[in-house]
């Protein structure tokens, strides 16, 4: 019998994206965003003075996936429970080249 195959997000679900995004973003601007409050991933309304690609290249920076203070807590433990019982895991995601390759050196 074929394993059942579970898709899970890389951004959100094992990685906190948005809070790394943030830290950084207000490292480099000098600001004090919550990234609680953000509540869309296309960044629209957070970081207005940043163009899209200024925005790509925040998530791009080879320090992006660097720290393991972003996962999200229990991700990692519960992800192996999954694979014990027999289940295929399969990372999913978007983003830029560089972006998924920050990703895949996590994983």
């Amino acid at each position: 019998m074929k394993p059942v195959e579970v898709f899970i997000d890389v951004d959100g679900v094992l990685f906190h994206s948005i809070k790394r995004f943030t830290e950084l973003y207000n490292r480099k601007y000098d600001k004090t965003e919550d990234y609680l409050l953000i509540n869309d991933y296309e960044l629209r309304g957070f970081c207005t003075e940043l163009e899209p690609n200024e925005i790509d290249e925040m998530f791009e920076r080879q320090d992006f996936y660097a720290t393991i203070d972003c996962f999200i807590k229990d991700s990692i433990k519960y992800i192996n429970m999954i694979q014990v019982l027999g289940a295929e895991i399969c990372f999913v995601t978007k983003g830029t080249i560089l972006n998924c390759v920050g990703k895949l050196k996590l994983l």
